[in-house]
């Protein structure tokens, strides 16, 4: 049987790489490509036959997944091809304006590479316990998983409970954080949305929610670990970091401790 063609575009080669290993161990798809950004995949369907589903970051710098739709159906091409697209931040304007191009479904992020796998099966009415199905399907990349345990290690260490809610946002803003890193986005703007849409709650939720867990570990956590942490943000005149100190300085120690791993 012919495998079901796929097209990656996605400008994180990291993702790429997640989505194309679980994408081909499955004997049911055809990994045709990857493209990093719209100009390649835009060439992809100029150059080839149309891939029968084109898996679309949404968020891809200078051209994004919305250009990159508007440019497929001014030249007439992948008519045929299921368009999913993949984005954390999505206004009520913009999710009309990506209905309206045609887009058959649209995957909220933060998901891992097997969730996304996951919900694409589901899309094409593909049965999971089918024996094509790879045995081991990674939740995530070796360097995702290792990114996420580093994260909550400095989390505990500066003293934030995981019972709290605010764990799970902050572990969550600074991955999307390190995500995005070179995009122009904002903790406020994008990442409180994008995390308020997963769980189903408000932004001020969420923005309250890490503000309590944050003050609860300054009050109960311990001092040394967070002076090592965040240095002078937990000096007696300034007292606990901001939301935003607390996840831009989580996500640049993570970035330098991954990249002392490698």
């Amino acid at each position: 049987m012919k495998g079901i063609r796929i097209l990656l575009v996605n400008d994180n080669p990291r993702m790429c790489d997640s989505l194309g290993v679980l994408f081909s161990a499955d004997k049911r798809f055809e990994l045709c490509a990857k493209a990093y950004n719209a100009d390649e995949a835009v060439e992809y369907f100029r150059m080839h036959a149309q891939p029968d589903v084109a898996l679309i970051d949404m968020l891809m710098p200078v051209c994004d997944g919305t250009g990159l739709v508007m440019r497929l159906r001014e030249e007439r091409l992948g008519a045929e091809t299921m368009l999913i697209g993949l984005t954390g931040f999505l206004s009520d304007v913009a999710m009309r304006m990506i209905q309206s191009l045609g887009l058959a479904y649209v995957i909220a992020m933060p998901s891992q590479p097997d969730a996304i796998y996951k919900r694409v099966c589901a899309l094409l009415k593909l049965d999971l316990s089918d024996e094509n199905v790879p045995l081991y399907v990674d939740i995530r990349s070796k360097q995702l998983r290792e990114r996420d345990e580093i994260i909550t290690r400095y989390l505990f260490a500066m003293g934030v409970s995981a019972h709290h809610d605010g764990f799970k946002y902050i572990r969550d803003a600074v991955a999307l954080y390190l995500d995005n890193r070179g995009r122009s986005i904002g903790i406020t703007t994008d990442i409180y949305p994008a995390i308020a849409r997963r769980y189903g709650i408000s932004v001020k939720i969420v923005e309250r929610s890490i503000r309590y867990a944050i003050e609860m570990a300054w009050l109960r956590g311990n001092i040394e670990n967070q002076y090592r942490l965040f240095g002078y943000t937990v000096k007696e005149d300034k007292g606990r970091p901001t939301n935003k100190e607390c996840i831009t300085l989580i996500a640049e120690r993570t970035k330098i401790r991954i990249a002392s791993n490698y």
